[in-house]
């Protein structure tokens, strides 16, 4: 699976630095550090969640027009592509969860 697109990272990255939690802790005790790592990374997620999610509607709206107009034209081959990478990524999490 390629990763063409990198602008939702981008933009997570900067909405943590406008909120000041990408500053590396300056002491304290290693539970400190961990739990000021989770709350970074929580926070992080969220701003990728929220982006995502308006990126996806976006992209929604254009794929409705485009249908109503009679203009879509799904692409087989990508699909196909998306298809296999998703249940590849499926197959790596099974082994790596170890679910049968």
């Amino acid at each position: 699976m390629n990763v063409k697109d990198t602008t939702g990272i981008q933009a997570s990255v900067q909405v943590r630095r406008e909120t000041g939690t990408a500053k590396a802790p300056e002491g304290g005790t290693a539970a400190a550090t961990v739990q000021e790592h989770a709350t970074e990374a929580a926070l992080t997620v969220d701003a990728a969640r929220r982006l995502a999610g308006q990126q996806r509607a976006t992209r929604l709206k254009e794929i409705e027009a485009a249908v109503r107009s009679g203009n879509y034209v799904p692409n087989a081959a990508q699909i196909a592509s998306q298809i296999l990478a998703s249940a590849e990524l499926d197959a790596r999490l099974r082994v790596l969860l170890s679910i049968p």
